[in-house]
């Protein structure tokens, strides 16, 4: 796909992006059958990593390697995939008590709060730091990747990095 076609698709060009799911679904597809066995979620996660590409429109026009940033959206929600399924096979395996059902819901909302909590800390972020930060920490993009796409030194990424987990770090002890 060239680079035009990528910034038209960052801009909401409904083309362009339809362009590009036809040029990388096949792709996506191959991919996604060699990381998962199951067909369905096979399915549910290719149209995922598509919605996830158009949720996420306006980064693709930093972008430099479409297919490494497809590669790594890949791993991260085959990953998130994996683990919400162990997650839900782990409490519908467990043995609660009636009793129990407070302290679930008592962790529940605790979790909801610290959530809450974690995501005002990362707005309170420079509109750069906040970049860096979500694209490190929240995609799990390699320093490199994360330079590519913002078109930073990687050195200025670490710098934007270090402040920002800094600040996240120190609102988040007030609280905790």
């Amino acid at each position: 796909m060239n680079r035009e076609m990528l910034v038209l698709a960052a801009e909401g060009n409904r083309e362009a992006f339809h362009r590009m799911y036809e040029k990388y679904s096949p792709y996506v597809h191959h991919r996604l059958r060699k990381l998962v066995t199951d067909p369905d979620t096979c399915a549910e996660l290719h149209q995922a990593v598509f919605v996830k590409l158009w949720e996420r429109r306006a980064l693709l026009k930093n972008v430099a390697n479409l297919e490494a940033y497809i590669n790594q959206l890949l791993r991260n929600m085959v990953v998130s995939d994996v683990y919400r399924k162990q997650r839900r096979d782990a409490l519908l395996h467990s043995s609660y008590e009636p009793g129990d059902a407070y302290w679930i819901c008592q962790d529940h909302t605790e979790f909801r709060e610290c959530r809450h909590l974690w995501q005002t800390a990362i707005d309170r972020l420079t509109p750069r730091q906040k970049e860096v930060y979500e694209l490190v920490e929240q995609e799990d993009l390699s320093l490199n990747e994360a330079a590519d796409t913002l078109q930073i030194a990687k050195h200025t990424l670490k710098n934007h990095l270090e402040v920002a987990r800094r600040s996240v770090r120190t609102y988040l002890q007030q609280y905790l």
